[in-house]
């Protein structure tokens, strides 16, 4: 998207040139609610992007909707990110801090909250009916227990940096580092590395 011509920054010539082809349908019905594999798509796009142990993504980044089978255009890309041209920033994050966002993020489950966060790079576990701040039993990143004091470089759209839905409380941008890229960028980016995908099933935070 080098190209400053078109409303989103595209050459005019070919705004739904096919980027890559999705080999099912690749879901984001509730990503408010639970994991959803473009959720995971997008994190693992980030998480590629910025070559971090970790990416984020809230589901008030996301549109619900599906990226249908098939080739796979900018156009369609852009309808499921609710702001495609934020930036994709790296915000170094301690497993504390960690820990307490995610326990945010699962803290309205299972009703639908735009803090809900998708994730690249981890694996967990969690008990949906422990008291809210509670819930989380097990995170691990690259295989590793997260650790209270280590620092941990994650990928993450810019307003998530900045707080947004709640995140305030755990971290602010002002270490924030910008990879110049936005979301939807990252996004195609990866899809045209890979050429076809497929959707990843099954949670990658489990409820017990």
């Amino acid at each position: 998207r080098g190209c400053t011509s078109g409303s989103h920054g595209r050459p005019i010539a070919a705004p739904t040139a096919p980027i890559a082809t999705a080999t099912a349908n690749i879901e984001n019905a509730a990503p408010g609610r639970s994991e959803t594999a473009w959720g995971r798509l997008v994190a693992d796009a980030l998480r590629s992007a910025g070559k971090t142990d970790l990416a984020l993504v809230n589901a008030g980044s996301l549109n619900p909707g599906t990226l249908k089978a098939g080739t796979i255009s900018p156009s369609q890309i852009d309808a499921l990110l609710s702001f495609p041209n934020d930036d994709v920033v790296i915000l170094p994050i301690n497993g504390a801090a960690l820990r307490s966002a995610v326990e945010l993020s699962l803290r309205a489950y299972p009703t639908s909250s735009p803090a809900f966060l998708q994730g690249s790079g981890w694996e967990g576990t969690f008990n949906s009916q422990a008291p809210a701040g509670k819930r989380l039993t097990s995170l691990k990143i690259n295989g590793q227990d997260v650790s209270p004091n280590n620092t941990y470089q994650v990928a993450m759209p810019v307003s998530l940096a900045q707080g947004a839905n709640g995140y305030f409380a755990y971290w602010n941008d002002s270490s924030a580092r910008s990879l110049k890229t936005t979301i939807a960028t990252a996004v195609e980016n990866y899809l045209a590395e890979k050429h076809v995908v497929s959707p990843e099933n099954g949670a990658r935070l489990k409820a017990q």
